[in-house]
């Protein structure tokens, strides 16, 4: 079986900021692959980088973002084809094509320049 790398995926999120002007606007991304595992009978969650994933793998793709000015703008991810996400994280909105969901967006309002924030959300490996 084939595995993806990291930066395979995150190079395929083709993760795209829309400002009034492309310096506007800082981005970028981390992938983590979680997994849960039971110790002394207790169920435990990791997400820990990753390197390579393989089918099957829960993949939580973290999107930074940082305003250079007060403008409102887009955030924009393609979901790579080799991901399968059930449905769009609180706030986003999906473009859904042939039935699979292939990009997500979120509109930021930042309130003041410098502001920092994050998007993510989680999907499972083909």
């Amino acid at each position: 079986m084939r595995g993806l790398t990291g930066t395979a995926l995150a190079a395929a999120a083709g993760l795209q900021g829309v400002p009034a002007q492309a310096d506007e606007v800082r981005l970028d991304s981390t992938v983590f692959r979680e997994t849960v595992s039971r110790e002394n009978g207790e169920r435990v969650r990791r997400i820990e980088q990753a390197d390579s994933f393989r089918r099957g793998d829960r993949v939580i793709t973290i999107l930074y973002w940082e305003a250079a000015r007060e403008e409102p703008f887009w955030v924009s991810s393609a979901v790579p084809p080799s991901l399968i996400l059930g449905e769009a994280p609180d706030g986003a909105q999906a473009l859904v094509q042939d039935g699979r969901i292939t990009q997500l967006r979120w509109r930021v309002d930042p309130i003041r320049a410098g502001s920092r924030g994050r998007f993510s959300y989680a999907a499972t490996v083909r």
